[in-house]
């Protein structure tokens, strides 16, 4: 084994910015945060620079959302033109984070009110 094995690609590894690495994102109307790095618990939105009128959007989106995620079954299925509605609006916003972050991250939408991850409705 020559001398460039496995320290010196640990060291390369770690060398690698944190910009560089792909995120892998979702939103959801989660209790601790709308956006989340599926393998980076130190993620937060701020990271990404999102415009301000985008990122108001989202803030009332998931204040609406945030209650359902607590209804029992019978409760989602008696507001499900409302989490029709909701989930939409999170594709949308999906969509549009997309744009913002291009190819430095995948991004996925999970609906609180379906329990689901969803790619169109």
């Amino acid at each position: 084994m020559n001398e460039q094995g496995p320290f010196f690609i640990e060291v390369l590894k770690n060398n690698i910015s944190e910009e560089s690495k792909m995120k892998y994102l979702t939103l959801s109307a989660d209790y601790n945060s709308f956006l989340k790095d599926d393998y980076d618990l130190s993620f937060s939105y701020k990271d990404l620079n999102i415009p301000l009128p985008l990122l108001e959007r989202i803030f009332k989106w998931y204040e609406t959302y945030s209650p359902i995620i607590s209804m029992s079954d019978e409760e989602r299925s008696n507001s499900i033109s409302l989490i029709n509605l909701l989930d939409s609006e999170g594709l949308e916003l999906t969509e549009q984070l997309k744009e913002i972050v291009g190819e430095k991250a995948k991004i996925k939408y999970y609906s609180e009110g379906r329990l689901d991850y969803l790619t169109f409705l």
